[in-house]
């Protein structure tokens, strides 16, 4: 389990590389415009409207990353609860703006659909971060880098990767609180219990990490969509 600034070290990171991919593909492209009959093609620069997706972007990846934690606030939960760790509470929002990006209303709308998906796909990303760096076990950075000790906090960093994907070896550092809890008794290993064996603890965190993932790339194949959508609109009476 990592630190909350990790977490939202992480987030910055996901809006980071996002935009900056975003931005590579899209002002290499062009917006075709037909103008009595012909097709003008300008090229696509960055413009003041952009700065407001980017905004709301970047405060949405800071939420996706620490929503899984927002168990720590709600005084009834124990930490790693099961609706907040996992995909349910990010992908509540994804599917809303994933389903009325098919609505005729968001259909004529298509600039203001676009900017929703692309404001709500990083946030999908960072909260899948989130998961999937839950999975490693945490290592203390600061101590470690306060008393010089940098072969040390490289090597424990490197154990923590190799332990993360070793299943024997992750379950040797999951008890208690970082196990993911239920509301109700679930039965595993022929015993009742509230949370779920250490094994299936790094299992759950991967799969909803996973699906995340794949919502967010539904997300971005919606955008292309309607950004496909919308030249073709715009020639489509050129060949009528």
């Amino acid at each position: 389990m990592a630190a909350r600034k990790y977490h939202l070290l992480f987030g910055v990171i996901v809006f980071v590389i996002f935009t900056a991919a975003y931005y590579k593909w899209y002002l290499g492209t062009w917006t075709l415009t037909v103008f009595a009959g012909m097709i003008i093609p300008t090229v696509n620069t960055f413009s003041s409207k952009d700065i407001v997706w980017l905004t709301i972007a970047f405060f949405l990846c800071l939420t996706g990353a620490e929503i899984a934690d927002f168990d720590h606030a709600i005084t009834w939960m124990h930490h790693r609860d099961f609706l907040t760790h996992s995909a349910i509470i990010p992908a509540i929002p994804a599917i809303v703006v994933l389903a009325a990006s098919f609505t005729p209303t968001f259909l004529q709308e298509v600039r203001l659909a676009s900017a929703l998906l692309l404001a709500v796909i990083p946030f999908i990303f960072a909260a899948a971060s989130h998961l999937l760096i839950d999975v490693f076990p945490s290592v203390p950075i600061e101590e470690l880098s306060k008393e010089g000790k940098y072969v040390e906090l490289a090597v424990r960093m490197a154990d923590s990767a190799i332990r993360g994907m070793i299943l024997s070896e992750f379950s040797k550092r999951l008890s208690g609180s970082y196990l993911i809890h239920f509301w109700w008794s679930i039965k595993t290993d022929k015993r009742e219990r509230h949370t779920l064996p250490e094994g299936k603890t790094k299992t759950w965190l991967v799969i909803n990490g996973l699906i995340l993932i794949g919502i967010a790339l539904a997300l971005l194949a919606r955008y292309l969509m309607l950004e496909s959508t919308a030249i073709l609109t715009q020639l489509t009476p050129l060949f009528l």
